[in-house]
């Protein structure tokens, strides 16, 4: 029986090709993006959680001491000494810290690109990274280097490296470490990234790090942070028991954006949120959309059910063949997912800058998950198609005086539209955002190089590369600095009465100006030395008559003021600014020039000699300033494609739905349209006839889709200071673009339908 019943489905599964064919490569779809999202929440929601002591691992954090609200993983080494040596609640404290301008060199290869941290001898108790080689105890003693397998095959082109030597180079210091320990591949997603390990011992000016506790069995986190902020003598920031601390549990670390380093990525949690119902609203389009087509398909088929019913069947047979064509249907659809999924995964790897791989498909909740939804979408056509025959008497469905539309299609397709309306709506606020980023005037040339130096030896020979890079043709303006609005440092100025203020602060010589191309308001500030203020920090003092004066919290002279410029994302409010001027400036460290668009690739081809005339030993590295700005905005610019990718799927869900639908309409009514075609309707008036309906559908769907367009990206503007308006024009666009597109879907039918000749499609009835 169940044989037969196979071999009819399949029957009819190639009877209508066409029709079983949208069916399958919708569903297929919708389960293979769904796939892939579920996939890389589950992963991004376990980030850490292979660490076997996750539950008792914290990062350390300490109030800002710039004044600002939020908290820093930026801790004293004197503060984790004292913290180590005073509470005996905490079981092991592991001080991480990234190692700047440093390389590995094996004979006469260089790799300077690879991120090196120091850890102390407490990293592998407080962590689980697997060491496929060496001895957890002793491998991050001075004088040793733990490598990444991976790393280890580049350097040694195996992985069996133990007791090899390595030229550690950093800045004018050279030391030869030898390789103690091999990390094996990382069995999950972890917050901290990195290619080495050498000891935190091993170098004299690390002062800082980023602390990792191991509290003991039944510590209470609060409790402890508590006991420590009591204490008076900790050491911090602002000296001793002036800094606040708190312990952030390791789950969180991964979604803290405002405390990532070199060594740790994060993800706003917002994107999860986002991604999780981005990727249920596709999943329950494709559902739909296969519950409405399936039924069609099966309510074209009503006069084989009324014979069978004649003929002895009851429904509860009806039903379980039913059930084994949707499970036929929904097989095939997850089998060709599985395909799509191959050629979909590298693209969204590259697109979400993640590394989901096969074997994370093979996850059991992941293969019980799709199994509850096969049931679900089998079910819930069966109940239906259940509840429509035995309501109906057999006599009726083989004369045909039943009708087979179902107005719970009409339901289903509308809230289809509704969702890919609302998908449409968010994409076209999303790429206006971004557009108004890259294109709105930042107060400062957005066309500027910067090029950064090493070491104290290369900075001397700054002003040497600075008048080199004058000669180029379409450099403007080169200035050196420390900093620029993108990447600048703050200072606490301290005022009276315990009070202070913390403005961003950059510094260079008196080119700085003219290269950043900002607007002098009042003041001169050539041949002079002082500091330069935005209106912000005008504002901020009341000031009425800045120039001349002293900066508060200074002893530098105001010499002049600046138009307010963007300062890092478009996210931030404009703060108070300090631009110092001085030819001296110890600090500098870059040279930032302002070159002319259009000309960057004949630009860096030339500043790459000059930089090599001047520093023929080392790399040559530039910066573009608006490629920085986008970074700022990287979470933002993974948003766009995510629900422009799915925008475009759902509206293809949709219209294969909308497409079968106008077709099985279009077939119910082709005798009507032949009758009127013989009292004289013309090629329009079948048009409307046949596009009304669809037309009402999608008006309904519009008007219920604005309202939850408009609060989500109200919502997600909120995150940004500087942001566009929602406008009219952006809803009206996307009911647009979905009214012409199911137009066009639904007038492959139609068009047909009305230029039939009225003797064919009466010929039958």
């Amino acid at each position: 029986m169940l044989k037969t019943t196979i071999k009819l489905a399949f029957r009819n599964l190639f009877r209508q090709k066409v029709y079983s064919f949208i069916i399958i490569l919708s569903l297929a779809f919708g389960l293979s993006l769904s796939n892939i999202l579920f996939v890389f929440l589950f992963r991004e929601l376990s980030t850490d959680s292979f660490h076997t002591n996750k539950g008792r691992i914290y990062r350390l954090l300490s109030n800002n001491p710039m004044g600002q609200t939020g908290k820093i993983s930026f801790i004293l080494v004197k503060s984790t000494k004292y913290i180590d040596d005073n509470y005996p609640e905490i079981e092991a404290i592991c001080k991480i810290a990234a190692i700047d301008d440093i390389a590995l060199s094996n004979n006469a290869t260089i790799w300077d690109d690879k991120i090196i941290l120091g850890a102390d001898s407490a990293f592998f108790t407080v962590f689980d990274f697997p060491l496929m080689q060496g001895n957890k105890e002793t491998a991050l003693q001075p004088g040793g280097i733990v490598l990444t397998r991976r790393l280890a095959e580049v350097i040694f082109g195996h992985p069996d490296a133990i007791g090899e030597d390595i030229l550690l180079q950093q800045k004018n210091i050279q030391k030869v470490v030898t390789v103690t320990g091999i990390l094996d591949e990382i069995p999950g997603q972890s917050h901290l990234k990195f290619d080495a390990l050498v000891s935190y011992a091993e170098f004299d000016n690390l002062w800082w790090s980023v602390d990792y506790l191991l509290l003991n069995a039944n510590v209470n986190p609060l409790e402890q942070a508590d006991k420590i902020n009591r204490d008076k003598h900790v050491p911090g920031l602002l000296g001793p028991g002036k800094s606040e601390f708190f312990l952030q549990p390791l789950d969180r670390v991964y979604f803290d954006q405002s405390n990532t380093r070199t060594f740790s990525v994060a993800r706003d949690k917002i994107f999860i949120w986002i991604g999780s119902t981005v990727s249920f609203l596709i999943l329950l389009i494709a559902g739909f959309n296969f519950i409405n087509l399936f039924l069609l398909l099966l309510m074209k088929r009503k006069k084989e059910f009324g014979l069978k019913k004649v003929l002895g069947a009851s429904v509860a047979s009806i039903r379980n063949t039913t059930m084994t064509e949707v499970f036929i249907y929904v097989s095939l659809s997850y089998a060709l997912s599985l395909l799509l999924t191959l050629f979909l995964l590298p693209e969204f790897n590259n697109t979400v800058n993640t590394s989901i791989e096969l074997s994370d498909f093979s996850n059991f909740n992941m293969i019980m998950g799709y199994g509850a939804i096969i049931f679900l979408l089998g079910a819930t056509v069966v109940y239906y198609l259940s509840a429509r025959l035995s309501k109906i008497p057999p006599i009726s469905i083989i004369s045909g005086n039943v009708s087979s539309r179902i107005t719970f299609n009409n339901t289903m397709l509308q809230f289809q539209f509704v969702i890919s309306i609302v998908l449409v709506i968010c994409a076209i606020t999303i790429i206006e955002q971004m557009n108004y980023i890259k294109n709105k005037p930042l107060g400062f040339n957005r066309n500027l190089i910067e090029l950064q130096v090493a070491d104290s030896i290369m900075k001397t020979k700054l002003p040497v590369l600075k008048q080199k890079l004058l000669e180029i043709s379409g450099i403007n303006n080169a200035a050196i600095s420390n900093g620029n609005p993108l990447g600048n440092w703050k200072i606490r100025y301290e005022l009276e009465n315990d009070d202070y203020y913390s403005p961003n602060v950059f510094s260079g010589d008196e080119d700085l100006i003219n290269t950043f191309g900002l607007k002098v308001i009042s003041g001169d500030y050539h041949q002079r030395k002082g500091a330069i203020v935005n209106e912000k920090l005008v504002q901020y003092f009341n000031l009425t008559d800045p120039l001349g004066q002293i900066l508060p919290g200074a002893k530098d002279e105001i010499i002049a003021v600046v138009k307010d410029f963007n300062i890092g994302s478009f996210k931030n409010e404009i703060p108070p600014v300090v631009i110092i001027l001085d030819e001296s400036d110890h600090l500098a460290k870059s040279i930032i020039m302002d070159y002319t668009s259009g000309m960057l690739a004949g630009i860096l081809k030339e500043i790459k000699k000059r930089w090599q005339q001047v520093y023929p030993d080392y790399p040559f590295e530039y910066r573009l300033i608006e490629d920085e700005l986008m970074k700022a905005h990287k979470d933002d610019l993974y948003f766009l494609k995510i629900i422009v990718s799915f925008a475009l799927i759902g509206i293809l869900i949709t219209c294969s739905g909308l497409f079968s639908l106008a077709w099985a309409i279009t077939q119910n009514r082709t005798k009507e349209i032949g009758i009127r075609k013989v009292i004289g309707a013309t090629f329009i008036d079948i048009f409307k006839l046949l596009t009304v309906d669809f037309s009402k559908w999608i008006l309904v769907a519009f008007i219920l889709a604005t309202p939850i367009a408009w609060f989500l990206m109200n919502e997600w503007l909120q995150n940004f200071s500087f942001r566009i308006k929602l406008s009219p024009i952006i809803f009206m666009t996307g009911g647009l673009i979905i009214f012409l597109i199911a137009l066009m879907t639904v007038s492959i039918h139609t068009i047909r339908a009305a230029r039939g000749h009225p003797a064919d499609e009466l010929r039958n009835e």
